[in-house]
């Protein structure tokens, strides 16, 4: 077959703009899964301390104590996987920064 018939370079890969599967994955689907876990897992959380809130606490307590592991793979979960953000200051203001934290 031609690679321009078929979207590919020569190489097999797909040229930049081409998918192999242009259906895709619709967009906002893995957002909206995290999303409605969170949702889930929270509505449970708040049964299960609707009596006492503080055995919400607790259980966090516990797990931290008893399985750190799986208490830092929890919070893993739950944070975003990546973090976009601009910083902008001049060389100098980066330095002063710096220096302001030797002074604690």
């Amino acid at each position: 077959m031609n690679p321009e018939t078929t979207g590919r370079k020569q190489d097999g890969t797909f040229a930049k703009g081409i998918s192999g599967n242009p259906a895709g994955r619709p967009k906002g689907t893995r957002h909206r899964l995290g999303e409605t876990f969170l949702d889930a897992l929270l509505a449970d959380f708040e049964k299960a301390c609707a009596d006492d809130p503080s055995q919400g606490a607790l259980a966090i307590q516990m797990m931290r104590l008893e399985k750190p592991n799986e208490y830092a793979k929890m919070i893993a979960s739950i944070l975003p996987k990546e973090i976009e953000g601009t910083i902008t200051a001049t060389l100098g203001e980066a330095l002063d920064a710096l220096g302001d934290d030797d002074d604690d």
